[in-house]
């Protein structure tokens, strides 16, 4: 009964506090929104190219971090953006000052009793009424905005530029550029990664894994996946028919992988070199493990690397990092860096899929260049693409591969052409049929698990 009490009270405090905190962000807006609603409304009629609420003065920091966590300020690309903002601001608004004048009263009476109640009301009330007039007064700054940019927009991309969700600014998109700039950022990362996670080079009793992959005792997962991608790709028995050289060099690839990515066994191999201890319990055939991890290499332009191979290291390496905490709770050495991986490691993995959208993009590019440059016919491209496709339905899973490929580049033709033509209605039913197909596939999978 004790500690039953106690954990109630404890919930409470905990709830008190959260009702609170939200209380004192919606004076910090009224107050911010108070005393710069003047020059908000001066601004409506200037151009602003950073697309943030401007900052008044070095007082006002906390309102108006407040106030752009609420309400929808960024600078919208067109009268459409504006308006989606406009309603998005004018609903939160209005959530706002309902939560207001039901929070602040509560939040009163219990850090004050009954004067707490009625002084907790007066905010709450005077909640209720400044965020929706703020929130109407912001959808309208924010539409007006909107309006104002289209016909910056309409010329952006008659000019070919693409609209920055992050600058927020139209700018000409160059793909080659963005691959280059991307993988730069992935390789610093990896490298933080590594200096995180081993520092110099390690002594261990056998390199010869190593050796075969071409990556430093240190290397973390991640390089010694990607070695062994570049590696095995080289050496794969579709590329090498005829050659058993290349059969025996990718089998021994694949061993080498399959040891030194389980922590287990690269751990016992450092230490012991090839025995028992280091080899895998079932040793999957190199080339059925090389297909589950990466797709078959001839479809690996059109998908890159799947999800599966390229978030597999950083889960098996957070989960057992997490594993370095004390009984009591606090963190240890391992968990700060286990912190540290994680933010590391989530940011590698949204770069890395850039990397692959621009790298799939490139393919495409090339492949369809000499069709597009007049230097091959329609029938000679036509008979080009049959034979790609025949190649890639008589691999592993390659029936799977080509429909799936075939269908999402035919949606995404009808959803590119459809979105020009009669004012986009076709668009319109192409995207509608995106949705559709990927609900079918997500209620397979559902129905399937």
């Amino acid at each position: 009964q004790q500690n039953a009490t106690e954990h109630d009270q404890q919930t409470k405090k905990v709830t008190s506090t959260k009702t609170t905190q939200h209380t004192r962000s919606a004076e910090q807006i009224i107050d911010y929104t108070v005393r710069n609603m003047a020059t908000q409304q001066n601004q409506m009629s200037q151009k602003d190219t950073e697309g943030r609420v401007t900052e008044v003065n070095s007082d006002d920091n906390q309102g108006e971090e407040a106030f752009n966590m609420l309400f929808s300020t960024r600078k919208p690309k067109d009268a459409a953006a504006g308006f989606s903002s406009g309603l998005k601001s004018i609903g939160k608004g209005f959530a706002a000052g309902a939560v207001g004048l039901i929070a602040a009263p509560a939040a009163g009476a219990r850090e004050e009793g009954v004067g707490g109640f009625f002084k907790g009301l007066g905010v709450g009330v005077t909640t209720a009424i400044a965020l929706p007039v703020t929130g109407i007064a912001v959808g309208t700054y924010q539409l007006g905005r909107g309006i104002m940019n289209t016909a910056e927009a309409n010329k952006a991309q008659r000019e070919g530029k693409t609209w920055d969700q992050d600058r927020r600014e139209w700018i000409f998109y160059y793909l080659d550029k963005e691959s280059e700039k991307i993988s730069a950022e992935i390789d610093e990362l990896e490298k933080a990664i590594g200096s995180a996670n081993g520092g110099a080079g390690r002594k261990v009793k056998d390199t010869a894994y190593y050796e075969l992959l071409g990556v430093e005792t240190n290397a973390t997962a991640s390089q010694i996946k990607k070695a062994y991608y570049k590696e095995a790709r080289k050496w794969h028995p579709d590329k090498n028919p005829d050659n058993p050289e290349a059969h025996a060099k990718f089998q021994d690839l694949g061993k080498a992988y399959q040891t030194l990515s389980d922590d287990q066994l690269r751990a016992a191999y450092d230490r012991d070199g090839i025995s028992a201890d280091s080899q895998p319990e079932l040793e999957v055939d190199a080339k059925v493990f090389f297909g589950v991890m990466f797709g078959s290499a001839l479809v690996h332009p059109y998908i890159g690397e799947l999800w599966i191979s390229s978030t597999a290291d950083s889960v098996l390496k957070a989960a057992m990092m997490k594993g370095g905490q004390n009984e009591d709770g606090t963190s240890s050495m391992e968990a700060d860096l286990s912190q540290l991986f994680d933010q590391n490691t989530s940011k590698l993995s949204k770069l890395k899929q850039i990397q692959r959208e621009c790298d799939i993009a490139l393919h495409l590019k090339t492949r369809v260049e000499a069709f597009v440059n007049s230097e091959m016919g329609e029938t000679a491209f036509r008979n080009s693409c049959t034979e790609e496709a025949t190649n890639i339905t008589n691999g592993a899973y390659g029936a799977v591969y080509a429909s799936t490929i075939g269908l999402a580049l035919m949606f995404e033709c009808e959803d590119y052409i459809g979105s020009r033509r009669n004012f986009g209605v076709e668009g319109m039913s192409a995207k509608m049929k995106k949705r559709a197909n990927s609900m079918g596939t997500d209620y397979k999978l559902a129905t399937s698990a």
